[in-house]
């Protein structure tokens, strides 16, 4: 009698450690499984108007310590309006994605670092907004999913554990506040989370690599999706919504359809290889009848509803022309993003974007365009 109770006890702790050791492997795999990188990069040597470019924002939009300053001017934050030297963790995600692009692994890792220590919060999300040694408690989805993305990419491209480990921990953050049910909202405020879900904050690329690394992303990455793809308008104006609520379940009824957030969503859905062309060939329609692309149309006719030009939406569209091989849209926007570049070399915004009379220089029109030099030949 004793023995088989000792043969039931040894193979009873044998199954138990078998599954510890189990439990073990699922815990640890996210942190070593390959990543597919769906991305290319060509490492090529930049061109005359990307390093002058560079060159601006590093001498007057950085700091020492590697944050990317919101303005030019040092003017005091107005609410949720950023200005002056504050810091947005949207800044920080362009440069990491930018510095991967270049090849750049010390301008990276300095990017790492400064979101590391100054903008990493301990439920693992990222501060939307850094002003000195004071970090705003709220995170935005669009820019956790970006900088978790690059860090991702950057683990897989320099084979470097820890991008890999603070993705995860990131991940993780996200998955625990920023998630309901299924859906990923625009924000948790440090106490609830937002009701809506901006359409251009899907991060589709984000998304698939974390699906590949942890299966629990995959009712995330389907549900996102259908929620993206739910916002077209329609083949007359084949743009997106801007958000969905959650709570009503409904798109928004804005007449007004706001271009940018529409680049933004068709540049994530051209990134993972999914079928834009009919927004695509609108655009150059517009293109050729306007001669430039505006900040909004109307959703039912198409008609622009402003005579606004955006250098993000012109950087924009050239990243997607070169994941496309569009060169139609290639041509159109580069000459149009050629055209905003300050080349006066008198001027203290020479090699930059922005508005020589009143100083006004946004870093997120900046930062798209450095994106958007990276694709140019």
């Amino acid at each position: 009698m004793g023995k088989k109770m000792g043969i039931k006890l040894g193979v009873g702790l044998g199954l138990a450690l078998i599954l510890i050791v189990l439990i073990g492997v699922k815990a640890l795999l996210p942190y070593f499984i390959p990543v597919k990188i769906i991305q290319t990069w060509g490492n090529g040597a930049p061109t005359s108007r990307e390093e002058i470019l560079y060159d601006f924002i590093q001498n007057h939009m950085t700091t020492d310590n590697g944050g990317i300053k919101t303005n030019y001017l040092n003017e005091k934050n107005d609410g949720d309006i950023t200005k002056g030297d504050s810091v947005l963790s949207e800044s920080e995600g362009l440069m990491l994605l930018y510095y991967l692009e270049r090849d750049d692994k010390e301008g990276f890792n300095k990017t790492f670092e400064y979101i590391k220590n100054n903008m990493l919060l301990s439920n693992g999300l990222i501060s939307w907004r850094v002003d000195g040694d004071k970090r705003s408690t709220v995170s935005a989805t669009i820019d956790d999913l970006r900088i978790i993305k690059a860090l991702i990419m950057g683990g897989e491209k320099w084979n470097n554990l820890k991008y890999r480990y603070y993705a995860i921990e990131m991940a993780n953050g996200v998955y625990r506040k920023l998630r309901t049910e299924n859906i990923l909202v625009d924000f948790n405020d440090g106490q609830t989370n937002s009701d809506k879900v901006t359409l251009c904050y899907i991060d589709l690329e984000a998304l698939q690599y974390l699906n590949n690394i942890d299966f629990k992303w995959k009712s995330i990455r389907v549900e996102s999706e259908k929620i993206l793809n739910g916002g077209f308008i329609s083949n007359k104006v084949p743009l997106y919504r801007k958000y969905y609520d959650i709570k009503t379940k409904k798109y928004d009824n804005d007449k007004n359809v706001d271009m940018l957030l529409n680049t933004i969503i068709l540049l994530d859905k051209a990134e993972v290889g999914q079928n834009i062309s009919e927004s695509l060939n609108w655009i150059i329609d517009k293109f050729k009848t306007d001669g430039a692309i505006y900040v909004s149309y109307n959703d039912a006719t198409g008609e622009m509803t402003s005579d606004i030009q955006s250098t993000s939406i012109y950087a924009n569209l050239l990243q997607i022309a070169e994941i496309e091989n569009n060169k139609e849209l290639y041509t159109l926007a580069l000459r149009k993003l050629n055209a905003y570049q300050v080349l006066d070399k008198k001027s203290k915004l020479y090699g930059g974007y922005g508005d020589k009379k009143t100083m006004q220089v946004y870093s997120f029109d900046n930062l798209n365009a450095l994106l958007a030099y990276r694709d140019v030949e």
